[in-house]
């Protein structure tokens, strides 16, 4: 097959970009040709670890597969034989950028954005030989990355670490980015965060605090990942966003957390990316809704 890929942009790092690399990376790696579209990117450092040349569309395409709204219309616009055979893969509720398309087919990441907008329901997929274990969590934790982008909940991250004696590092997509995040996953035992870069270090087998503080939700915590995986849905149901408990994300809750820390925790963390985030399963569900 001949598949395009499309997203608004890939010049940043993680989210649907992350997810449009590991797509991209997949239909490859099963022997099928890809062209990147991404109309608000210049460059690229997932094209070039693809090696393919951002935008030089060839036709001629099977289906197309793509994130965001108006990449819908720029797709048909271009290749009109394309109509029916469109999905539009849906990350979240709240940016526009995120509204369903008519004009697609409509994937959606998690049962909470599939209660209100339905869809067929194709869980964020990660290439688990990429993130993967590299050893490990000590009985004590030594190390805490965070990959919050909120400087006021970082700084809060800092005085408790201070005050446990562990070593804090950030990583901030907008600020300070790197393509390869995993080395950075590994260095830490305990990783905070929501979304994706969740799931990119459950698959790293490390202990997973689900918190953040964003702009759109505030403080909201689902405590750590994997951890009642035998109990039901659980924060997969909302991609780990926080929004599915709802707690708080004080520095209370924080320091709460990492007093039932245990190194199990990234076990089941693990688990949970293996069950619900492998790409090479997840990417089948795409072929039998085109086809």
């Amino acid at each position: 097959m001949r598949v395009l890929i499309g997203n608004m942009f890939l010049h940043t790092i993680g989210g649907s970009e992350s997810f449009t690399h590991a797509v991209a990376e997949e239909l490859l790696r099963r022997g099928h040709e890809v062209d990147l579209f991404a109309p608000n990117s210049g460059a690229s450092v997932y094209a070039d670890d693809l090696g393919i040349e951002l935008n030089q569309l060839h036709g001629d395409y099977d289906a197309a597969l793509v994130s965001h709204y108006p990449v819908v219309n720029m797709v048909l616009e271009k290749f009109s034989y394309l109509e029916g055979r469109i999905i539009q893969t849906c990350h979240g509720l709240i940016p526009t950028l995120e509204k369903p398309n008519p004009w697609a087919r409509l994937v959606v990441i998690s049962e909470e954005i599939q209660h209100v907008h339905g869809g067929t329901l194709v869980r964020n997929g990660v290439n688990l030989d990429r993130f993967k274990p590299s050893h490990p969590l000590p009985e004590k934790p030594e190390r805490l990355l965070s990959l919050s982008q909120s400087d006021e909940f970082n700084a809060m991250l800092s005085e408790v670490c201070f005050k446990r004696d562990i070593e804090l590092r950030t990583r901030n997509k907008n600020v300070n980015p790197v393509f390869d995040v995993s080395t950075d996953i590994m260095w830490a035992d305990i990783v905070v965060a929501i979304g994706r870069s969740a799931i990119e270090a459950m698959a790293c087998w490390r202990a997973v605090l689900l918190a953040d503080n964003r702009a759109y939700q505030g403080p909201l915590s689902d405590s750590w990942a994997g951890i009642n995986i035998a109990d039901g849905l659980g924060p997969v149901g909302s991609n780990y966003s926080g929004r599915y408990f709802r707690f708080q994300a004080t520095q209370a809750h924080i320091e709460k957390a990492l007093s039932i820390y245990q190194p199990e925790l990234g076990t089941w963390a693990r688990k949970q990316a293996e069950y619900d985030h492998d790409i090479r399963r997840n990417i089948q569900r795409y072929f039998e809704i085109v086809n």
